[in-house]
Formats: structure tokens, C-alpha cells, sequence
């Protein structure tokens, strides 16, 4: 992805490439890729931008819509951008049974969700602490994923954990997407 400093002097291309981050998340306004050139299709991707805010359509940008482009970019840029605080498991970070850490909250959630899914399984209780459950649950992760069975929360076992969440899940919706 390019710095903003690869899109000083080219409006057109600037605002190409804010309508298509715009598309991403008002299906409302529809996408277009940044090529420099203002076409048909960045004509069409403005007209729906203006439609959606309910400015004049008149698929020229003008300041007043230049402005609002440029505001609904800066709110999609929030949405589009993962949130600063995703747990990140460092590599040569381990959690053994009986320690506590913060992560094992989330870990230990993950794992209860699991439950729906896999007959048999028996999740821990979420309480921050890498109690015996906790292990024997981590282990099972393991299993499935020919790791060690040590029981201890590493970086293979938090991988192998959020794949696991994320085959069983997908985006929450209910799809697995």
C-alpha cells in the first residue's frame, strides 16, 4: 500500500483510491480503481457518493464534495483499520500451566465457544488463569494440530487456537466468511 506522500499533486488518483476505501464500507458507493484518470467510472463512483450523502449529483468534485469525500474517507479508514489492541502472541512468549496472563481471558473465551462445535470437548472456565482445564483444553488444541501436548499456551498453540476459532466461526455472522 502507498504512502499519502505517493498521492501529492494527483487529486484524480487521491480520489479514486478515497472513493474505493469509501466502497469498502457504504455499499451505497460504488468501488473504483485508482488509475489517475477521470473517467466514466470515476464519474459513476462520485455520482453514488454524492447520491449516498445527499449532495447534488452532479459527478464533479467540487470543494463542498471534495470536503465530504475526504470526511467519509477519514471514518472509513477507523472501520478498515484493525484495532491497535488484537492480541499479538510473540514467538518466544510462553504461558505455562499455573501462570496467569491477560491473553488467557480471550484464549479461554475462544475456547469455550468451541464447544458448539467439536462433541466432546469440554472448555475451562474463563478466569485468567492457566488452570488445570486450561491445560487439558490447550492440550486438545494440540492434539489436533500434531503440536506437543505440553498443556502451556505458546505462539504454534495460539495459532493453531485462532485457526480453529476462525474454521468455526468465520466472521460471526454465521457464515465463514
Amino acid at each position: 500500500m502507498r504512502g499519502e506522500a505517493a498521492y501529492l499533486g494527483l487529486p484524480v488518483r487521491s480520489l479514486q483510491t478515497m472513493l474505493r476505501r469509501i466502497s469498502a464500507v457504504n455499499v451505497a458507493v460504488t468501488p473504483v480503481i485508482p488509475n489517475g484518470r477521470f473517467g466514466r467510472d470515476t464519474a459513476a463512483a462520485l455520482g453514488s457518493f454524492q447520491r449516498a450523502a445527499g449532495l447534488p449529483v452532479t459527478e464533479r468534485a467540487d470543494l463542498r464534495t471534495w470536503n465530504a469525500v475526504a470526511a467519509a474517507y477519514a471514518l472509513a479508514l477507523v472501520e478498515l483499520t484493525p484495532p491497535p489492541a488484537a492480541p499479538q502472541w510473540q514467538i518466544s512468549q510462553t504461558v505455562q500451566p499455573g501462570e496467569e496472563n491477560g491473553h488467557l481471558y480471550l484464549v479461554q473465551a475462544m475456547l469455550a465457544s468451541l464447544e458448539r462445535f467439536y462433541a466432546g470437548f469440554t472448555p475451562p472456565a474463563v478466569t485468567g488463569r492457566l488452570d488445570p482445564a486450561t491445560a487439558q483444553a490447550l492440550a486438545w488444541v494440540q492434539r489436533l494440530s500434531a503440536l506437543p501436548e505440553t498443556g502451556a499456551l505458546d505462539h504454534q498453540t495460539w495459532r493453531s487456537l485462532t485457526a480453529l476459532y476462525r474454521a468455526a466461526w468465520g466472521d460471526g455472522t454465521g457464515g465463514r466468511g
